[in-house]
């Protein structure tokens, strides 16, 4: 463990776990505040394995309650991490989360010459986090929440008659915490089947298919929609299918360092 101490500013090195679900960011910095008490900040750094978080906080509670000694932390599971030291002199109990994409949240309280008692803190690191979602409008939708580029749990599927069309709409949406615009890129059209991708009324297929497609800048929880369009040929055989997979991808940095983000969608189409 790695002690870091100055002025009234405890600092001390713990593990996290490498546990499933865990939205653990590696190489992130978050920064926030005290939302109760006294006030004063926060600010946690992962490493750039993930494995470990360096957990600071100045400014907190009453005068001369700063601590000036720190022990080994408990063993950390499922995203959450904790710290613990009795005393004497100084009792220092710090609990907390990763418990969303690019946001985290505890309490912390130090007692010793006085007892700031427990107090709420909340943290965040900039980041874009592309989220893709599929819909069909007989079937619904697949993918919100779900992040991976394989698009297992994000495929929806529709069956047609030669020379008929299967419509979906493909969500892409933002679950960061910053503003930014993602890069969208899809399949294109094949011998059997026609794709067309639209967005407002445009057609921006050519710009999709290249890769080159951006939305517009979204905040948290902001999507933007496509519309994907795919047509059967006449003459396309019974039980031939088309698989358009659609993939949304973030590189920005914007502090620590945080590795691209991407998502994907499927949308399948077969004939009867």
């Amino acid at each position: 463990m790695r002690k870091l101490i100055w002025g009234t500013v405890v600092g001390v090195l713990l593990a996290l776990p490498a546990a499933a679900g865990a939205q653990v960011l590696p190489g992130a910095t978050y920064s926030g505040l005290f939302t109760t008490g006294t006030g004063g900040t926060v600010e946690l750094g992962v490493s750039g394995d993930g494995a470990t978080v360096e957990f600071n906080m100045g400014l907190f509670g009453q005068e001369g309650c700063a601590g000036n000694s720190l022990a080994n932390a408990r063993p950390i599971k499922g995203g959450f991490f904790d710290l613990f030291v009795p005393g004497p002199p100084t009792l220092i109990d710090v609990q907390g989360s990763f418990d969303g994409i690019g946001t985290a949240s505890g309490s912390a309280r130090i007692a010793g010459v006085c007892d700031s008692g427990a107090q709420s803190w909340t943290a965040e690191t900039p980041v874009v986090w592309p989220d893709g979602l599929v819909e069909h409008a007989a079937t619904g939708s697949a993918g919100d929440g779900i992040y991976n580029l394989t698009a297992v749990g994000q495929v929806r599927n529709w069956t047609v008659n030669p020379g008929r069309v299967g419509r979906f709409a493909v969500h892409v949406g933002n679950d960061g915490t910053e503003a930014d615009d993602i890069d969208v890129a899809g399949r294109g059209s094949s011998k059997a089947f026609k794709v067309k991708y639209t967005q407002g009324g445009e057609n921006v297929t050519s710009l999709v298919k290249s890769g080159n497609y951006e939305t517009a800048a979204l905040d948290t929880d902001e999507s933007e929609t496509l519309k994907l369009a795919i047509t059967a040929s006449k003459k396309a055989k019974r039980g031939k299918k088309k698989s358009c997979k659609v993939t949304m991808s973030h590189s920005g940095v914007f502090r620590g360092a945080i590795a691209p983000r991407t998502d994907a969608v499927k949308a399948v189409v077969k004939v009867r």
